[in-house]
Parts: structure tokens; C-alpha cells; sequence
């Protein structure tokens, strides 16, 4: 969420239960946030511990896939569904290619799209529901500011975002090998020897993730989506080299700016282009958590029109994007800024065009972000390469936070880490295990975006119909219980 908060301060590991605020102290947004934050755990946490991984009620069931007569189109069914105990509730039918949070883009390119309308010789497909979070403002939706107010900007929101997709055998099995390979890559790096054979364990990753006819068959593919990216990043304060004499005193390992601030590391692209080849992941960062943010007018030559240029500054990178990247999870563009006048942004024109998306209602946007080329680091175009080479090579953002990222990691544009920095304690919120007197900083992985998936049905090969993976709650009226049923 790239809001101008002080900090994200829930953490389900605490079991806090509640938010009490007392009478004449200082209320700070982040506590309002964590009591929120604290009720929707719980709500969810319940409702998968009632329902399971995937259920929807029978009586109004959403997400139902129905082919037409003629084989033309998917119709997903209006109703409600949880995943993962989050609910989902589509408010009207709609065509596969033509989903409310889908852009044309991406239909283009999705596999049983292109398969419309159906022959008898077409692929066979498993169909899923991919829900994640996704953080609304008012260059999203400008509804959200009151109007009384002459429109400051004020609270934001979070929406419950979803997308029906589907892979093919074909796409199942590449990322069964890939699996495959993996796993025989860890056995190999493996320092000790592994507690089973390296074939035996390659079986076991296989067909835990493969499709099969038995009861397992719809929700196996899961296993081969990722919730969430397996990288992880470390954050520390800079120790400063160390000193031997005696009689010089080595600086203190502190956070040396002069505000608070929280600090965001997001990948900007990521392992994947979006044509799914592998690419050089590289990072944005911002001290400000990414919340300075306006609405992209239009280009005037060289120069960005905006809403505003409150807090941008001229030397820093702005990212020119809108909806589809937030909902493809595609990068923008990065422009330099050259220079900021009342209304507009003059920035170093890249290689490639920039357009503007046609309609409004993609909401496109710029935000800043505050990486810098200097003599340690280079920028590829205008985000910074993830060097995994070595372990110890630590990332300088500024004032003395460093970051540095764990070997093998598979990382997915958005996904970002969180760094709070207080000048009252000169330190930084972070993980860290005290040994002997010395400071060990921990990896940790990224503290969003999280996806949950829920299988909905497979398409045979050269089928016309789809067979439903979707499971009901019917409640018992007799005792008032709820009973789960697959369809």
C-alpha cells in the first residue's frame, strides 16, 4: 500500500485482539490502521477455519463457469465466493475476456482467450481465481474525497481485486519441470546429503504438483503458483568500516536522517517480462513509501502534465503508469525529472514512446521514487539491478540504511519491504537477533503482495464444457450448522 502512513504496525504473531485508545493521548494513524487490520484477521482466519481454502454459498454462488450454446463465450457467474476466508462477490455476469479487472492487454494474451470460439481440437485448460489486495486512492477513484471539502486528500482504501485465468497442460507441465529442475538444483547445492535420493525427491515435488483423476485433480495445480515471491531482502544499519587503531573510535552504526520516515524497497521488474522470458530483476525505492502521487494529464513535449507537483522534486524518478500495470503486475516507465514548474514535470524523454492511456478510466498516474545513480551504484533504466553474485554485497539507499538481497530468489514486480527509521532511537524497524554483544540483521521476505488462488474447473481437451471444481456451503437448518459439500 503506497500511502502516506507512518507505519504498517499489525503483526498477527503479537495475538493482539484489540485497539484501545485513551483519553488525552496522542492518536497516531498507524493504531486506527492495526485495529482494522486485527478485526479482518480474525473475520478471515474464521471464515477459512469454517469453510475451508474455497467455498461459496449454494443459494448465490459466484464464480460458476458456463459456456454458451455456440461455444463463443465463458460466462462467470454473478454471486459471492471466499478464498482463503477473503470474500469475493461479483456483482454481475460477465464474458471471460471481458472481466472488470483484466485489461485488454492481458486478455490478449491469455491462453483459452485465444482459443475463442472452441473447436473440437482446442488444448485442455484448468481454470482459477487469482484475489489479492489491491490499494485504492483518489487517483483511483475519485469518489472516496469529500466534496464539502473542496476534495483534499484524505483516507484511501483497500479493494478485494479478482481474476479468472486459466493455464494449459502444456503451460502445467513447463512449470512442472521447472520444478523439477529446481528441486534437483537445491539437492546438488545441498551441503548435506539429502534425507532421500535426488530421484525420489524430484517424485515427490512432481506428484505433489501434477494433476491427476483422483480427488486431488482440480486443486494440484495450485501448489504450482506462487502466493507470494520467494525472495528476501535484509535491511541494517551501516556499521562503517571497521577501524583497528586504538585510539580512533568507529562511528555508530545509526540512522543518520533528520525525519521519520518509511522507507519502501519494490521490485520493479521482475524475474519474468511480461511474455514470461527471464529478465534482470531490478528495484525502486522511496522514503516516503511511494505516496507522493498525482494524475498523469498528458505529455507536452518533454513535459509531464499533471494535477500537481506538490513534494516532486527535480533530479528524482517518476514512474508513469495506470491501472493495467497494477492489475497485469507490469512495470511503468521511468523518466527523470529535469525540472518542476506549477503544472508540470520536464523530464529526460527514455528511448522507447511515451502515450497516455486513451481512456480515464485507466487512471493513469505519476509517483516518485527517490533512487540515485552515483559512483556504487548504476541505474538500468532508472531502476537499480539486483546483484546476487555475493551475499555480502550490501545496497547504500541513503543516511545509512543498506539492503542487500538473498541468493536464488524468484521475485515478481510489486512485491516490496517495508523499512520504518525513527531519529529518536537513530534505528530502523527490522528483524534482528543480538549475539554476544553483536547485531545480526535478518532476511525476511516481502510483506506484500500476497495472491490466493482457488481452482473453479477444468476444460478437457477438445471438450465444450466445463467440469466444476467449486465448492458450496449449505446451511443446515435444522441445527444451524454450516456444512461444506464439493459440487
Amino acid at each position: 500500500m503506497k500511502g502516506d502512513f507512518s507505519r504498517i504496525s499489525f503483526d498477527a504473531k503479537q495475538h493482539f485482539s484489540s485497539v484501545l485508545q485513551q483519553q488525552g493521548r496522542v492518536t497516531l494513524d498507524a493504531d486506527h490502521n492495526e485495529g482494522a487490520a486485527i478485526l479482518l484477521h480474525y473475520m478471515r482466519t474464521l471464515a477459512r477455519d469454517l469453510l475451508g481454502p474455497a467455498a461459496g454459498p449454494a443459494d448465490h454462488l459466484g464464480l460458476q463457469l458456463k459456456m454458451d450454446a455456440e461455444h463463443k463465450c465463458l460466462t462467470i457467474t454473478k454471486g459471492r465466493y471466499y478464498v482463503d476466508g477473503i470474500l469475493v462477490e461479483i456483482d454481475r455476469n460477465c464474458d471471460y475476456v471481458n472481466q472488470p479487472y483484466r485489461s485488454k492487454e492481458d486478455i490478449d494474451n491469455d491462453p483459452l482467450a485465444k482459443q475463442f470460439p472452441l473447436s473440437s481440437d482446442h488444448d485442455e485448460f484448468w481454470i482459477y481465481v487469482d484475489v489479492w489486495e489491491r490499494h485504492i486512492t483518489w487517483i483511483e477513484d475519485d469518489s472516496i474525497r469529500e466534496a464539502a471539502l473542496d476534495g483534499p486528500d484524505t483516507c484511501t482504501r483497500t479493494q478485494v481485486v479478482w481474476q479468472v485465468r486459466a493455464l494449459s497442460q502444456t503451460e502445467i507441465d513447463k512449470k512442472q519441470n521447472q520444478a523439477q529442475s529446481a528441486t534437483q538444483n537445491q539437492i546438488k547445492a545441498s551441503r548435506r546429503p539429502p534425507k532421500t535420493s535426488q530421484s525420489t525427491a524430484s517424485q515427490l515435488v512432481i506428484a505433489d504438483a501434477a494433476p491427476s483423476n483422483g480427488e486431488n485433480s482440480c486443486n494440484a495445480p495450485l501448489r504450482l503458483l506462487d502466493r507470494i515471491s520467494t525472495a528476501h531482502m535484509t535491511a541494517q544499519l551501516d556499521p562503517g568500516q571497521a577501524i583497528k587503531d586504538p585510539c580512533t573510535v568507529a562511528p555508530d552504526a545509526l540512522y543518520r536522517g533528520t525525519e521519520n520516515q518509511l522507507y519502501r524497497v519494490e521490485i520493479h521488474q521482475g524475474s519474468l517480462d511480461k511474455n514470461g522470458r527471464p529478465t534482470q530483476p531490478t528495484i525502486k525505492w522511496s522514503r516516503d513509501n511511494g505516496s507522493i502521487a498525482t494524475r498523469w494529464l498528458g505529455m507536452d513535449g518533454n513535459a509531464v502534465l499533471v494535477t500537481n507537483t506538490r513534494g516532486f522534486s527535480a533530479g528524482a524518478w517518476v514512474e508513469l503508469s495506470d491501472d493495467s500495470h497494477d492489475l497485469n503486475g507490469t512495470p511503468g516507465t521511468l523518466v527523470k525529472i529535469v525540472s518542476v514548474a506549477s503544472d508540470r514535470l520536464i523530464v529526460e524523454l527514455p528511448s522507447q514512446d511515451i502515450s497516455l492511456c486513451p481512456s480515464p478510466e485507466c487512471h493513469p498516474k505519476v509517483r516518485q521514487w527517490n533512487q540515485a545513480e552515483n559512483d556504487d551504484i548504476s541505474l538500468d533504466k532508472g531502476a537499480i539491478p539486483i546483484d546476487e553474485a555475493s551475499c555480502e554485497n550490501w545496497l547504500t539507499l541513503e543516511d545509512g540504511i543498506q539492503v542487500r538481497f538473498s541468493k536464488d530468489g524468484t521475485y515478481r514486480t510489486g512485491d516490496y519491504w517495508l523499512i520504518p527509521a525513527r531519529v529518536a532511537t537513530g534505528s530502523i524497524a527490522w528483524p534482528r537477533r543480538d549475539d554476544k554483544g553483536e547485531t545480526h540483521w535478518l532476511p525476511k521476505p516481502p510483506d506484500g503482495v500476497e495472491h490466493h488462488y482457488a481452482a473453479l474447473g477444468r476444460l478437457p481437451a477438445g471438450g465444450m464444457k466445463v467440469e466444476p471444481c467449486l465448492c458450496t456451503i449449505t446451511p443446515a437448518l435444522s441445527c444451524g450448522k454450516t456444512l461444506v459439500t464439493e459440487q
